[in-house]
C-alpha cells in the first residue's frame, strides 16, 4: 500500500541524489510516471539490478522507460528472489551501460521481444 504513496517527483530526486544505487525497486509503485523511472537511467551509471511493474499502471510507465533503452537483453525472466535475480548475467545496454539485471513481473510479450532484440 505505501508504493503507491510514492511520486514521480520523490522518484527523480532520489535519481539525481543518489547516482551511486546500484539498485532499485519501482516494482508495484502505480503513480510513477516513464520519467522517474528513466531519470535512474539518466543519473545513476552504476545502476546493476531494476524492479519495474507489477501492475498495469506500472506496466504502462515501465514500457514507456524502458523503450529508451537500446537493450539486447539474453533473458528478461527472473527467479522470485530479489537477491537471486540480482545476481543474475545479462547482456550490457547501451544507455544504461551497468543495467545487467531486470525484474519485471508480468512484463507483456511485445516488451519482452524488444528488449530480447
Amino acid at each position: 500500500h505505501g508504493a503507491s504513496q510514492v511520486t514521480g517527483e520523490a522518484v527523480q530526486s532520489v535519481a539525481r541524489r543518489c547516482t551511486g544505487l546500484q539498485a532499485v525497486d519501482l516494482g508495484l509503485c502505480p503513480n510513477l510516471p516513464a520519467s522517474a523511472i528513466a531519470a535512474f537511467f539518466k543519473h545513476c551509471p552504476c545502476l546493476r539490478a531494476m524492479r519495474v511493474g507489477g501492475c498495469p499502471r506500472s506496466h504502462d510507465a515501465a514500457r514507456e522507460a524502458l523503450s529508451l533503452l537500446h537493450s539486447r537483453f539474453g533473458a528478461v525472466e527472473a527467479p522470485a528472489e530479489w537477491e537471486e535475480w540480482a545476481e543474475q548475467k545479462y547482456e550490457q545496454t547501451i544507455a544504461a551501460p551497468n543495467l545487467i539485471s531486470l525484474h519485471w513481473p508480468g512484463i507483456d510479450q511485445h516488451s519482452y521481444q524488444r528488449l530480447k532484440a
